[in-house]
C-alpha cells in the first residue's frame, strides 16, 4: 500500500513509534487513562498496531474490553477496507479488533459481546481537546 502521508518515526513515552500518528494514540490513550501496549502480539496475517484496554460501560464496575487496533493515515474507513482488523466486525468474533484513523472521527471497532460499533466519540465526550493536547505532546521539535 502507498501512502501520501510520509511516517515519521516518533519516541513517546519511551517508546519508538514507526510514526507520529500512532505516537499521538499512544498519547491520546494516556490522557484518557486507557491502557496500550504497542504492537504486542502477531496474530496470523496481521500485527496490531495496539493492543487497548478500554472501559466496560455496559458491564461489571472496573471490567474492560481488550481492544486490538491498526492505525493508518486514513480519512475514512474507504482505506481500510479489506484489512485484517474488519475481518471480526461482521460477526462480532473475539479478539475485538478496531480501526484508527488521522482523527478520532474515523475511529470503529466492535466488542466481542456482539453489542455493536464503538468509536471515540460514543466513549470520550472532550476527544477534540484531549487529540489537540495528544498532537502537542508528539510534535516535531528539532
Amino acid at each position: 500500500m502507498d501512502y501520501t502521508i510520509k511516517a515519521h518515526p516518533t519516541l513517546y513515552n519511551h517508546v519508538m513509534f514507526r510514526s507520529r500518528l500512532e505516537a499521538r494514540w499512544a498519547a491520546f490513550f494516556d490522557l484518557v487513562e486507557w491502557e496500550w501496549d504497542y504492537e504486542p502480539i502477531d496474530f496470523r496475517g496481521w500485527t496490531p498496531d495496539f493492543m487497548l484496554m478500554v472501559p466496560n460501560r455496559r458491564g461489571p464496575l472496573n471490567s474492560f474490553h481488550r481492544l486490538f487496533v491498526e492505525v493508518k493515515p486514513y480519512f475514512d474507513f474507504d482505506g481500510f477496507e479489506g484489512h485484517p482488523c474488519t475481518r471480526h466486525w461482521e460477526d462480532f468474533k473475539s479478539p475485538s479488533s478496531g480501526a484508527l484513523g488521522n482523527h478520532p472521527e474515523v475511529s470503529k471497532w466492535a466488542m466481542d459481546h456482539g453489542q455493536g460499533y464503538c468509536s471515540i466519540d460514543t466513549e470520550v465526550s472532550d476527544y477534540e481537546d484531549l487529540w489537540r493536547e495528544a498532537g502537542n505532546a508528539v510534535r516535531y521539535q528539532p
